[in-house]
């Protein structure tokens, strides 16, 4: 049997390449130009989003791509510039619930995840995620993490959501080989992060050991509570976390 080399590249934010062989799968792009978006509102601060540039040419970077994967349908996993140069002819896997809005958009070749779908070998399961609490949680409406297994090499997706019971319970009942996990403890001037903290990170390094957890989402928006700097700080002692730089790409397997 062939093996097939696997691998991940950060881009910025929560936007990444999952790479199976030559298939490229690109996960919730955000790929406006530094500061070219207003800022996230009632969030203490006025800066202008995305906080950092992008680390490659956006239109050079959709062109290689085989997929396109939504976490949800926020403006900082799917944005304007990214709908306007992404093929509309790209399959887009999504959940149910962001289907109708996608066919509005133009990407006719959507395919929903509701349980399990499998495409090219990939199987693709899709898991309900909280992204917030209490109004929070039904201000940010739905979100779905995601489990890729590919020949029994296992990615979990958290996308934007919290360390919740059904979290950990999806974690655990998975025993994925490695977590892409958002962080940065993304907030309002009201209620509690409506992203995982580092807080949240460590509890899953202490679930599963075994897995290398991957941390993005960071350093790019205005309502991201915890830096790059700081969540680094915070797991020197955790061997199993680690924390791209923005256009990092690491082998997996």
């Amino acid at each position: 049997m062939r093996i097939v080399q696997i691998g991940f590249v950060h881009i910025r934010h929560a936007t990444s390449i999952l790479k199976i062989g030559d298939r490229e799968i690109l996960i919730d792009p955000m790929l406006s130009a530094k500061e070219s978006l207003p800022p996230v509102i009632l969030t203490g601060n006025k800066l202008k989003n995305p906080l950092t540039d992008l680390p490659v040419n956006p239109d050079t970077l959709v062109k290689t791509i085989d997929y396109l994967l939504l976490s949800h349908l926020h403006f900082d996993p799917f944005d304007q510039k990214a709908i306007e140069i992404i093929s509309k002819d790209l399959p887009v896997l999504c959940s149910k619930t962001d289907v109708q809005r996608l066919n509005d958009l133009g990407f006719l070749l959507t395919r929903p995840i509701e349980n399990q779908f499998e495409i090219g070998g990939i199987k693709i399961t899709g898991y309900p995620a909280t992204h917030g609490r209490g109004l929070l949680k039904f201000m940010m409406g739905s979100s779905s993490s995601y489990l890729i297994d590919y020949n029994g090499f296992k990615i979990f997706l958290t996308g934007d959501c919290l360390l919740t019971d059904s979290l950990k319970h999806n974690l655990i009942k998975t025993e994925p080989d490695v977590v892409i996990a958002n962080g940065g403890a993304a907030k309002f001037i009201f209620g509690k992060p409506i992203t995982m903290s580092i807080n949240e990170i460590q509890e899953i390094s202490g679930l599963l050991p075994k897995s290398k957890i991957f941390v993005i989402h960071l350093d790019s928006l205005n309502h991201c509570s915890e830096t790059r700097d700081y969540c680094r700080e915070r797991v020197k002692n955790y061997p199993n976390i680690y924390i791209p730089t923005d256009g990092e790409e690491i082998a997996l397997s």
